[in-house]
């Protein structure tokens, strides 16, 4: 059984992020830099300063908004569920 989805839970876009292939980790240490939670990088119209880093950002937001990522997160949440285990994702939001 899933979790419900829970769009104010910072883990939840943790998530998202490590399911979109081009959200490598390095990328994500960059744009969390500059907009300082996981939900900025997908549910925000804010920009960074850095032209190349926002376009990468808006590629990102382009995919979550396909969400080819949601079965993996769906997989994952199960097995979270199923093993009594919890994401911590490394932001403070």
């Amino acid at each position: 059984m899933n979790r419900p989805l829970n769009l104010d839970d910072e883990s939840h876009w943790a998530l998202v992020a490590q399911a979109i292939p081009e959200c490598t980790p390095m990328l994500q240490l960059s744009l969390l830099e500059s907009l300082q939670s996981y939900r900025q990088l997908f549910d925000s119209s804010e920009q960074v300063a850095d032209v190349s880093l926002n376009q990468q950002l808006q590629l990102l937001r382009k995919e979550y908004r396909s969400g080819q990522w949601q079965l993996l997160v769906d997989a994952i949440n199960t097995a979270l569920t199923n093993t009594q285990a919890q994401t911590v994702p490394i932001t403070t939001s």
